[in-house]
Parts: structure tokens; C-alpha cells; sequence
């Protein structure tokens, strides 16, 4: 048996192990890197709470008071728009009442007359008509008419007379004039005050009594 040939083949062999393969470049390992990350940090939010919406809450305003029908009949029968001869008491007509104290430079005394006007008569007369302008005008100026009961009164000041107008109800409900008065009010005594009321009340109760002619 030849045993020679596999001594050989071992030998030629041996210097193929004895050496080192070729090998490239040391590989270096991936480095890696921690990454900071900004994570928000939890805040604690109140939970949502139910606010009621507002009430509306009333609030007091000064509201003028409705104007009285008796004012609004005046401002009528001054201004022409309201028929004169349709709120004339037919049974006794209206009064006119002046009852003035004298000037205050001395040169016209107390003033004071009365006189009834009737019917269509008293719807004409330009003296009962310029009585109501004036009345209605100082009132205008002076921002005050009040009416209360059966009477409108536009106050008056020192030397600036008052107007008094008094209303009554014709048989058939009707609002009527009864008498416009122009006084002297202001500043007086109250023994003035006493004789100017006298008069008028006077001149008011002679109308009732003497019903006017038809």
C-alpha cells in the first residue's frame, strides 16, 4: 500500500494554515447617540366649571308720567287744533277771572274784573283765546302745567301771574272750560291769597246761578 502520497499532500497543506488570511480595515461599531426629546411636562388644568351667563337685572330709570288728558285738552284749545266751542259749558259758559296786584313801579293798581262769556260768543273772543295762549306759553317756558282734580295751574313767580284754568262735565260727559283766571299768586301774603280766592269762588258761583241764555 503506498502511504507516501497522503504525507505529501499533509505536507503541502501545513504552510497554507500556518498564514494569516488578509483582512481589511478595523469596522468601527456604531456609536449610538442618546436623543433628548422635549417631553411637555403635565400641568394640572382645573376640570371646566358651569359659569351661568348672566341676569339681566332691572335697573330703575326715570320714566316721565303718561301726560294727563286735561293738560293735552289745554295745549288743544290754545293751539286752535281742539274745537273751542265744543268743551264750552252750554248751561253756563266760562268765566274769566283777573285778579292782578299793582306793578311794581306803582303806575296801574290792583287789577281785578270778572265776566261770563256764553256760547259762540265765548268760542269767539279774542280775549279768552289770547288766555289760553298765554297760559299754555308760560307753562312751555317754565316747564310746568299740572293738572289734578278740575284744575290746571301754571305757577307764576314776583310780578309773573299764575293761571289757574277750571274744568268741569257737561250733562252729556263732555270736558268743559269753566273758567280761565289769570292771579297774582307769588310771593303775597296769605291775607292776599285769601281775597284773591274769595273772588274767584265768587265769580264761579254767579255763573251757576244764572244759567245763559238760549
Amino acid at each position: 500500500m503506498n502511504t507516501l502520497r497522503p504525507a505529501i499532500l499533509l505536507l503541502a497543506l501545513l504552510p497554507a494554515c500556518g498564514r494569516r488570511q488578509h483582512q481589511g480595515p478595523p469596522v468601527e461599531a456604531a456609536v449610538v447617540r442618546p436623543v433628548t426629546v422635549d417631553v411637555p411636562v403635565a400641568v394640572d388644568v382645573p376640570a371646566a366649571v358651569d359659569v351661568p351667563s348672566a341676569v339681566d337685572v332691572p335697573v330703575a330709570v326715570d320714566v316721565p308720567p303718561p301726560p294727563s288728558p286735561d293738560a293735552a285738552l289745554v295745549r288743544g284749545l290754545a293751539s286752535g287744533s281742539v274745537e273751542l266751542s265744543a268743551h264750552i259749558d252750554p248751561a253756563h259758559g266760562v268765566v274769566l277771572v283777573t285778579y292782578l296786584e299793582a306793578s311794581p313801579s306803582g303806575r296801574s293798581g290792583v287789577r281785578r274784573s270778572t265776566r261770563r262769556l256764553c256760547g259762540a260768543a265765548a268760542a269767539r273772543d279774542a280775549a279768552l283765546r289770547a288766555r289760553l295762549r298765554e297760559a299754555v306759553q308760560q307753562a312751555a317756558d317754565n316747564e310746568s302745567l299740572e293738572c289734578s282734580g278740575d284744575e290746571c295751574v301754571v305757577p307764576g313767580m314776583e310780578y309773573q301771574p299764575a293761571y289757574r284754568l277750571r274744568l268741569g262735565r257737561a250733562p252729556d260727559g263732555t270736558r268743559v272750560l269753566l273758567g280761565a283766571m289769570q292771579l297774582s299768586e307769588a310771593a303775597l301774603s296769605e291775607e292776599w291769597m285769601e281775597r284773591v280766592r274769595a273772588y274767584v269762588d265768587q265769580g264761579l258761583a254767579a255763573a251757576r246761578s244764572r244759567p245763559c241764555p238760549r
